[in-house]
């Protein structure tokens, strides 16, 4: 066999073998998402895209939005915590589909489980250590994700409403995102984003046996 032939094989193998790899990450990356989606929908079956959203949203973004002012964070902190007796669901739950982040309900520091000042600065710190995307890479990402959804035929009621809303929002410049009202009343959310890493050094050890 010629040499020639011999390196068009060799380079036909390796591209074959490149493809095979991006591809396998492609898939890897939508079943990641589906596991997100499908583990939103399973805890808050009325959950609509605009929740989950938000919960990848907060994967992606973590606290630092709301780092501009780490005094007013920490008063609304406070003032939440006086707002409810007894906050639904469970202590924690990862974030979107990527797991950087772990919402902790602020039942474990109402009841006296995981300090406050520990939380605070657990939650404080969470939002200086992580680099925000920029919107333009983020509404990237997010039509990914949302075309991943698409697929898995939710039915999520109001879909395309919040679809267009969400992207009305991104092209303004303005990632964040509440809650929908539905949610709201059926889950009354009290919760915090915190680091994956650091709530497992310094929030869990307060929540295990």
């Amino acid at each position: 066999m010629k040499l020639h032939s011999i390196a068009k094989i060799a380079l036909t193998i390796c591209l074959m073998a490149t493809s095979c790899s991006i591809k396998a990450q492609t898939t890897e990356h939508c079943d990641s998402i589906v596991a997100g989606v499908n583990r939103i929908i399973k805890a808050y079956p009325k959950a609509t895209l605009q929740d989950i959203y938000k919960s990848f949203f907060q994967d992606n973004y973590g606290p630092g939005h709301l780092m501009n002012n780490p005094d007013g964070a920490k008063a609304y902190v406070m003032r939440e915590l006086e707002s409810f007796n007894s906050a639904q669901g469970p202590d924690y739950e990862a974030t979107g589909s990527e797991s950087n982040f772990v919402r902790v309900n602020l039942q474990v520091v109402k009841d006296g489980r995981v300090p406050l000042e520990t939380f605070l600065d657990a939650f404080l710190r969470s939002g200086r250590q992580f680099q925000v995307p920029a919107v333009e890479i983020w509404s990237k990402k997010w039509g990914e994700i949302q075309s991943v959804i698409e697929s898995m035929n939710l039915d999520l009621p109001g879909f395309a409403e919040d679809a267009e809303r969400i992207q009305k929002q991104l092209s303004e410049g303005d990632p964040t995102m509440h809650h929908s009202r539905i949610y709201e009343l059926t889950y009354d959310p009290h919760y915090r984003i915190i680091s994956r890493t650091i709530f497992e050094s310094e929030i869990l050890p307060h929540l295990q046996p």
